[in-house]
């Protein structure tokens, strides 16, 4: 499924928009198709100096508990523990018989009678949401890169929350942007700036 969850288990529905999730196969397949029939048509086209990738990552909202967020986790939390064993210890869950036996048991965040869940659960959530929104940017970026120029920049924009914005800039992006309507000529100075450095423009 394309659509996105909250933590309750209601579904998104169609209408606004970041009611999908990163996690979807179908929807990063679709993503990726775009992507790339823009690129191909773009890439060498002497009147694009760079790309924005996405638009805002995790505005509106930054969780997902999708049933593919839930196995991607999942698989997040085997490569970077190895075992149950370990994840158990690290998230101490000997304390009040958390204790997973089978992977199977293992979820993002559900709702608890007390609304308090794991403190070390909670953070691999957002750690998680992170890597997989990041991952969700690289995949755009490795597309738009095997068709665009070498002096086309890729960047996106926004800082919203349970993402890494570093990381994000170090790892896909060119460099990175924050949205501010009213002041447009901070826009221009950093577009003027990013033109001296590929050599776009100069």
């Amino acid at each position: 499924m394309v659509l996105n969850l909250a933590l309750e288990g209601t579904v998104f529905q169609h209408g606004g928009r970041r009611h999908y999730n990163y996690s979807s196969p179908k929807y990063r397949e679709l993503c990726g198709r775009v992507v790339e029939k823009m690129a191909e048509r773009y890439g060498s086209h002497p009147a694009v100096i760079g790309w924005q990738i996405d638009n805002e990552f995790n505005c509106e909202i930054s969780v997902f508990y999708s049933e593919a967020d839930h196995r991607a986790f999942c698989e997040w939390l085997k490569r970077r523990y190895g075992s149950l064993d370990e994840l158990n210890r690290v998230w101490g869950t000997v304390f009040w018989n958390q204790t997973y036996t089978d992977w199977e048991q293992v979820h993002l965040l559900r709702p608890t009678v007390s609304d308090s869940p794991n403190p070390h659960q909670a953070i691999d959530e957002k750690r998680f949401i992170s890597g997989n929104t990041i991952s969700f940017a690289q995949l755009q970026a490795d597309i738009i890169r095997k068709h665009a120029s070498a002096n086309q920049w890729i960047t996106t924009n926004g800082l919203f929350g349970h993402l890494d914005s570093h990381e994000l800039a170090d790892r896909v992006l060119d460099f990175f942007l924050t949205t501010r309507i009213h002041n447009s000529r901070r826009f221009l100075l950093l577009l003027r700036k990013s033109r001296l450095r590929t050599g776009v423009g100069v």
